[in-house]
């Protein structure tokens, strides 16, 4: 138990057309919710991406041209207020280590769990830090899964963590009057190196199906199925390429493996990550901030005018120049912005900064000089607390029933 203190063909059946669906058919709420995850990427990843991928989230003003409309955007600067505020959640949760409790394990058994506890992941992750990168995303996206697994090379259970945009399509259904997962599919990529050429490495991608299926009487069979595309170039398909079914002692298992972690706990439906309003306020900072470097740029330096003298006169501008004119009334000055308009996107600017505060960056506000009441410190300290306590809890229950299931399966 771990607790934080503090187009091949597929068996889903046919739509009313007749039409089989392919295996990498997303989820009708995956559909909805993948903008939204692919946002929070892109605001988590800070301000070089966020340039990358510019007409998602600053508008082209009219007539802009191309280089015009570059320069305008690599004048904003990405105050990336959401990435502080995980780094704050992570750090209240992760202020102290999860203690992991293993009471009640038999002696026979630590020795599988110490080596779970080393390299949960058969990828060199130890426990702890796949359970912090599982905090992480149900943070910054508000959805992970982990797929517990059996490896018969190394005689012991493990797991993998998959993003929520992984996770491509799942299913429940009524197992024995239980509401319990009835297919899960998965997008992985795998890594090949080239027969060839022992310094180059292909990535593919495949799909793995976990679903239960009906076995012997009124049982239920778990069933792995792997696909991969085949064909070529312009003909490419998805067909299936291996089933297993996994066992325990050599009966098979009447139940999927599979975790759903978010910041509401196991919960199988998609829901709003913690930071979702952050990143609404967080992008509109951004945009008004592009808006206020375009108008810097133009107004910020006063620029000279001359009335009265000869076209074809070259003028310079520094201490050691002067413009000499023999036509009577000639005049000169310079040109100063003196409207309200970089004020008003100054003040918006500000605005957006008190609400990112509000909406939980409360590190990037500023202090206020006059001390504020111990009750409206201690309110303040209480609801942070309790969101943060929440959060904790709920993923400490997911990955405590992840942790189960490998335990389980090891003994």
């Amino acid at each position: 138990r771990i607790v934080w203190v503090s187009n091949g063909l597929t068996s889903c059946g046919r739509c009313a057309l007749g039409v089989v669906m392919p295996v990498n058919t997303v989820h009708s709420d995956y559909e909805v919710a993948a903008p939204k995850w692919l946002r929070a990427r892109d605001v988590l990843g800070g301000e070089d991406t966020l340039h990358l991928r510019a007409e998602s989230y600053i508008p082209r003003l009219d007539s802009q041209s191309d280089e015009e409309y570059r320069a305008y955007v690599l004048r904003a600067s990405f105050f990336n207020a959401t990435s502080r505020t995980l780094d704050g959640f992570d750090g209240l949760i992760q202020r102290r280590d999860p203690v992991i409790n293993v009471d009640g394990v038999e002696d026979s058994s630590k020795e599988m769990i110490g080596r779970m506890m080393a390299d949960i992941d058969l990828g060199g992750v130890t426990l702890l830090e796949s359970a912090r990168q599982i905090l992480r995303e149900v943070i910054g996206i508000g959805r992970v899964g982990t797929w517990v697994d059996w490896s018969a090379d190394e005689g012991r259970s493990y797991w993998r963590n998959f993003s929520a945009e992984n996770i491509l399509n799942w299913s429940v259904g009524r197992v024995r009057g239980r509401t319990v997962l009835t297919r899960v599919v998965l997008s992985e990529m795998i890594q090949e190196r080239l027969a060839d050429d022992e310094f180059k490495e292909v990535s593919e991608e495949r799909m793995l199906v976990l679903k239960l299926e009906q076995g012997s009487g009124e049982s239920m069979v778990y069933t792995v199925e792997s696909w991969m595309k085949v064909g070529g170039d312009g003909d490419k398909r998805w067909e299936r390429s291996s089933v297993g079914v996994p066992s325990r002692h050599g009966v098979p298992l009447d139940f999927i493996p599979f975790v759903f972690h978010s910041s509401v706990g196991k919960s199988v439906r998609i829901v709003r990550g913690p930071l979702d309003d952050l990143i609404s306020v967080n992008l509109s900072h951004y945009r008004i901030d592009a808006d206020m470097k375009h108008g810097m740029h133009f107004t910020a330096l006063p620029t000279a005018w001359v009335s009265g003298f000869d076209k074809e006169t070259e003028l310079r501008i520094g201490a050691s120049s002067a413009w000499v004119t023999e036509q009577v009334g000639a005049t000169a000055g310079y040109l100063e912005f003196k409207g309200e308009g970089l004020s008003t996107l100054e003040r918006a600017l500000e605005h957006a900064e008190q609400l990112m505060g509000i909406l939980g960056s409360r590190l990037l506000q500023v202090e206020k000089r006059a001390a504020e009441a111990a009750e409206t410190v201690a309110l303040k300290q209480s609801q942070e607390s309790s969101v943060v306590g929440k959060m904790a809890i709920c993923v400490s229950g997911s990955i405590t029933t992840a942790l189960q299931m490998a335990y389980w399966w090891g003994t």
